[in-house]
């Protein structure tokens, strides 16, 4: 469950928590090694994101390094001391479905553009408050299409700064709605261990905004 927890989170790490979450009510027993496998693909959606942002925007990636550190660590050695505690066992069937489907592919062009409008409104009504106040709601939507919105559009109008900070704020976001997922859909164990570490994930994030603000 930890390694392929890690894999689903090159795809998508809120479905993976999902997953994992209703899981969890079928197989209590395996409560702790789903949560780690939840905890590692939060792990795994960090690196992603940097390495998105670094192909789509390379002077925002170098400014947003910095902000994603703490959280990957935070997740990263929660989920390597539960990948040494518990042996991995093959469960292709939670891993989530294929992200290159059509219907897929025309869901994230919507919210690509749905995300890029909704950015350049915000900053031109409330200036940089408002472009984090959307990375903060779009975090909760979809955490990719926000990236590549703000790495690849949006870099004409705001500063790498700006959009390091927006990014981030997207993970602090999508970080704690999956803490809610694990809470609310999980069980026992699961519930314990997977709010537990995101939680600490969430408060890595909010150390970063404000201390490199």
């Amino acid at each position: 469950y930890p390694i392929a927890g890690m894999i689903g989170g090159l795809i998508s790490s809120t479905n993976v928590t999902l997953s994992f979450a209703r899981i969890s009510r079928h197989e209590p027993d395996h409560g702790s090694p789903l949560a780690i496998g939840a905890i590692g693909a939060s792990a795994v959606m960090c690196g992603r994101v940097l390495l998105a942002t670094t192909v789509l925007n390379p002077p925002a990636a170098l400014a947003l390094a910095p902000y994603l550190v703490a959280p990957f660590l935070a997740a990263g050695v929660i989920a390597w001391m539960g990948v040494r505690k518990f042996p991995a066992s093959a469960t292709p069937e939670t891993l989530p479905s294929n992200p290159l489907q059509f219907f897929s592919a025309l869901q994230m062009a919507a919210l690509f553009q749905g995300v890029l409008f909704a950015v350049r409104w915000a900053q031109m009504h409330w200036g940089n408050a408002g472009v984090l106040a959307s990375a903060a709601v779009f975090g909760l939507t979809d955490l990719d299409a926000l990236v590549i919105s703000m790495a690849k559009d949006s870099a004409t109008s705001l500063s790498s700064a700006i959009i390091a900070q927006a990014i981030t704020v997207g993970v602090l976001s999508n970080t704690i709605l999956k803490l809610l997922i694990g809470a609310v859909v999980g069980v026992g164990k699961f519930r314990s261990v997977v709010v537990f570490g995101l939680f600490t994930v969430a408060v890595a994030c909010v150390v970063s905004i404000v201390w490199l603000r």
